[in-house]
């Protein structure tokens, strides 16, 4: 990483080197604490789908304060334990292909954590690390599955229509009118969202590593871990370069041809998960002036997440706050996070 993408040490903290050496070796206690919350966070995705999805989310948590806080080697103490544990589960299970989503979690764990030791800058961090596991993932995933083409969306197509016939059997019926009208009416969209699979599957890894960045910052000013001299989160914004590649976006979106359009919706949604943490920034610096509650704030960033249309409002926000400047942050110097 080049040294522009580094931060320069804090004015105000200068007193207080940023030392990255453990403030104590490792314990039993932490090892099992860190491979057993990792288990538990992946394994509640295959025992209980809907809860597990949240769950998983964190699962590269422990891997990440682990590497941050003891380094080499001993930082792969957790993830190489939390796979030999898995594999073999997973193994007896029967379910041994989840172990690579497994290793593509841990790995954006160590990316992150390893980001954070070099004091790189958040943003840089998690283009890094996710844009690393994308394109990872991507390879081993085109591997298995001969190389792609026809033959690989035609057989995606198949496992999505599988997926979604179990699930609404599941929580409707099999003889539900209204069950079996909704199921025909996926089928038909089921070809088009198959093709923006590359496009959610990088929103979702950049989503996963910057939510882990966040919950790694408050473990470690809850625990007095040295960090980097980050900026408040809620004054982050997007690079306004980006800008560019969403006029493309869009104009690749208007073409007539098939596969220059397809393109174009997928590089929509990577910079439509941009522009929403950076809506999220803004929605937080006012949620902090106005000083409103926890509970306030929490119901605010769920309805966030969970309605879509919520959802496009932020990203909006997030894209004309490069304009507008919301928060006034050009009138200000930047000031620190704690």
């Amino acid at each position: 990483m080049p040294e522009s993408g580094r931060l320069s040490a804090m004015s105000d903290a200068s007193s207080q080197s940023y030392s990255l050496q453990p403030q104590r070796p490792i314990t039993v206690k932490d090892l099992t604490i860190g491979v057993g919350a990792t288990l538990v966070f992946f394994f509640l995705l295959l025992v209980v789908p809907m809860m597990g999805v949240v769950a998983s989310v964190v699962t590269p948590l422990p891997t990440l304060l682990g590497f941050y806080r003891w380094g080499r080697p001993t930082g792969y103490w957790i993830p190489l334990g939390s796979l030999g544990i898995s594999a073999a589960v997973l193994a007896l299970a029967g379910l041994f292909q989840t172990m690579v989503y497994l290793s593509e979690l841990l790995l954006l764990g160590l990316l992150v954590a390893k980001g954070m030791r070099q004091q790189w800058a958040v943003a840089s961090i998690v283009g890094w690390a996710g844009g690393t596991v994308f394109v990872m993932g991507g390879l081993l995933f085109w591997l298995a599955h001969g190389g792609g083409g026809a033959p690989l969306f035609a057989g995606l197509e198949g496992e999505v229509r599988v997926a979604m016939s179990a699930l609404l059997e599941q929580y409707g019926g099999t003889d539900n009118v209204q069950v079996t009208a909704l199921k025909h009416s996926l089928e038909a969209v089921v070809p088009f969202v198959v093709r923006l699979l590359p496009g959610l599957a990088a929103g979702s890894i950049l989503l996963i590593a910057w939510f882990n960045l966040l919950l790694a910052s408050h473990f470690c000013r809850l625990h007095r871990l040295p960090l980097p001299a980050w900026p408040a989160w809620n004054q982050w914004k997007s690079p306004e370069i980006l800008v560019w590649p969403l006029i493309a976006a869009m104009f690749l979106v208007l073409m007539g041809h098939s596969i220059p359009r397809l393109l174009g919706f997928n590089l929509l949604i990577v910079l439509g998960v941009i522009y929403l943490l950076h809506g999220l920034a803004v929605v937080a610096f006012y949620f902090e002036r106005w000083k409103l509650p926890g509970v306030v704030r929490g119901l605010g960033y769920g309805l966030i997440f969970l309605q879509q249309l919520v959802s496009l409002v932020i990203m909006v926000l997030g894209l004309f706050d490069l304009w507008l400047d919301f928060r006034r942050l050009a009138k200000k110097p930047v000031s620190n996070a704690s």
